[in-house]
């Protein structure tokens, strides 16, 4: 909320921000059946990652990919989570 209007901001307003603070841009996301999986790029190091969530079972993870694997880590993000070290909660990301 924006403490001048008091309003919600918008999907578009979020990412705006968030892209300008931190250099992340969301380019992809999807969800089904409680799984939500978003491709990221980060402009300041050049790197994407796949983020996914699952609120059915509470747990979520971050996969760093190669920018050639990118799209299929986004739509196989389970195939990719054996690769890395990915005890990542969503609070405990580091954004670069």
């Amino acid at each position: 909320m924006t403490s001048s209007t008091n309003r919600e901001l918008s999907y578009e307003e979020l990412e705006f921000r968030m892209t300008a603070e931190t250099g992340i841009r969301e380019l992809d996301r999807r969800q089904d059946d409680g799984i939500d999986v978003t491709l990221f790029w980060n402009s300041r190091t050049n790197r994407l990652f796949v983020a996914v969530e699952d609120e059915r079972g509470g747990e979520s993870f971050r996969v760093d990919v190669d920018a050639a694997d990118a799209l299929d880590a986004f739509h196989h993000p389970y195939a990719y989570a054996n690769q890395a070290y990915v005890a990542y909660a969503v609070a405990d990301w580091t954004w670069n």
